[in-house]
Formats: C-alpha cells, structure tokens, sequence
C-alpha cells in the first residue's frame, strides 16, 4: 500500500479561530501526510497550543491508504511568526469573513478571493431575478465556500414574494445556503409583521429558517420581538466610507440590538477591497464556524 495520502478536496478561506487542546489521532499536531515523495507539506514540532489566535486560509481533506480521511488547515499564526498546516480537529472557530455580491459584481471569480462564505442576491420582489445569480452561486460552490442567497423585499404581497424565492432557489438547495430576507428600502412602510409572514413561509416551504437582513438603526426604530426568537440577524453598521479589507472586530456605536441580543453576521462597509476582485464589495463577519453556518441552513450534527 502507498504510504502517501491523497488530496480529496481543497478550498481557500479566511476564518479566525482559537487553536484548542486537541491532538490528531497519533497523539501530535502535525501537518498532512505526504502527498509525494517529495515531502511533508511542513509540520509543527514540539509547539504547545496555548489558545493562540490564527487566521486559516486554507483547508485540504486528505485520504490515507488505510482509507481514513483527515481535515487540514492551513493558519498564519502570528504569535509563532510563520504560517504551518494543523489539524482542523485543533481549532475552535470564533468567526469567518466573507462578502455578498448581486449582479453589480457580475462576472465575479468566487475562487479567487478570500473568504469563507459568500452571499449571493437571488430575486426582489415576485419579477426579478438576478441575471448574475448562476454564474456567481456555481463559482461560490466550485471554490468550497458556504453559500448565503438572499431576496431583497419590495411592497407586494409576502407570501408571494416568498413563494417566488423559493421557486427560484430550490435547485440550490443541495448546496446547503443560508437564506436570507433583504428588509430595507420600501419595504420598511411594511413593518415587522410582513417580514414574519415571509420569513414563516420560506420556513415552511423549506425547513429552513432564514436570517433577516437590516440596517442597525432598524433594529430599534421598530419592535422586532415577533421575528427574534426564531430567526437570526444579519446587521449593517458603517463606520467609515472609506476602503477597507477584512475586519475582525468591526466598530459599532453600541451593543443594542433591538430584540436581538447579538448579530449572527455583521455588514461593516460597503467599500471593501480584497485582492482578485477590482471593484467595491460589502465585507461580512459571520459570528461562529462552519458547522454554525451549516446548522442555519438546516443541517443537523
């Protein structure tokens, strides 16, 4: 039998994560198995795991010939100074970065950038589809990255413009997204209870109970207690107009959340810069880790 391990799967990513005390299976914190006879990828040696903060850009999942699987992330630690592979079973995550893009980011290259999730506009109201939807949802999925699909809410009628969501979406299902409702704009004039009615349907048609996306002022200028128990938010809050990359600890001018006590994701500029994309992007920190995110889109662990 090869003594090498096989490289299943790999995606680019940029997460923070807390490295916890947790050893692979041979009792060490190492790096992949060799994937050729050339050598290991690196490996970490006599290094104590004390709670350091690092960044993981990377994941590769790896067969051995005996036929078990290993998850392998690729961190920038800054306390050791150098960038090494670690068993993914050794990180406990605290956040993940990521953006959202609608047709405005046409012709975007997903697998390009980094990022852990990317959230993508699916319809407005019961006429509109994004014409980038496609495109952007198979470059998002080819690249390894969590899957968000979002419906900006117009005036018309909730359950139909949820109905009309969902039949646009559902072939996407199998990709595991989040879902989201878009509340903002006009859609304002039509309070708390419309945006119940859609989020209850869009559960309804499909088991999953989507976020509710809104700008922080929102949270408390209408009495969100109806929506907050059952459904997460998506918050947007600026505290500059100009350009940023990742944030890991955006500003907020307060802590208050309406009747939510925390945000499940946080929108912090619409300026973002990350290198392989030209032009603006909105940049989001998700608060938790993959399982988290999986968990919102309906999977149970």
């Amino acid at each position: 039998m090869s003594k090498y391990a096989t490289i299943i799967s790999n995606s680019t990513m940029n997460s923070t994560y807390k490295i916890a005390d947790y050893a692979r299976n041979d009792g060490t914190y190492s790096s992949p198995a060799l994937t050729s006879s050339s050598a290991l990828v690196s490996t970490v040696g006599g290094r104590v795991y004390d709670g350091d903060t690092v960044t993981v850009t990377k994941e590769d999942v790896t067969k051995r010939s005996n036929g078990t699987t290993y998850t392998y992330a690729y961190v920038t630690d800054p306390k050791a100074g150098k960038s090494y592979w670690i068993d993914f079973r050794a990180l406990a995550a605290t956040t993940m970065n990521g953006y959202d893009e609608s047709s405005y980011q046409s012709g975007i290259s997903n697998g390009s950038i980094s990022g852990s999730f990317v959230i993508v506009k699916a319809t407005q109201g019961t006429d509109y589809v994004n014409p980038a939807e496609a495109s952007e949802v198979a470059s998002t999925v080819a690249a390894g990255k969590k899957l968000g699909l979002y419906s900006y809410a117009e005036t018309g009628n909730a359950i139909s413009e949820a109905e009309y969501f969902v039949s646009n979406i559902k072939s996407y299902l199998k990709d595991n997204p989040i879902l989201i409702l878009d509340w903002e704009g006009s859609a304002l004039t039509q309070g708390p209870t419309w945006a119940k009615q859609w989020l209850d349907e869009v559960h309804n048609l499909t088991g999953i109970r989507p976020l509710i996306y809104m700008s922080k002022s929102v949270t408390s200028e209408y009495n969100w207690s109806s929506v907050a128990p059952n459904y997460g938010l998506w918050v947007a809050e600026y505290a500059t107009t100009a350009s940023t990359g990742y944030q890991s600890n955006p500003w907020t001018n307060n802590d208050d959340y309406g009747a939510w006590s925390t945000p499940t994701i946080f929108q912090y500029t619409d300026n973002g810069s990350l290198s392989g994309y030209g032009g603006a992007l909105d940049l989001d920190l998700f608060y938790g880790d993959f399982e988290d995110w999986d968990r919102l889109a309906g999977l149970a662990y």
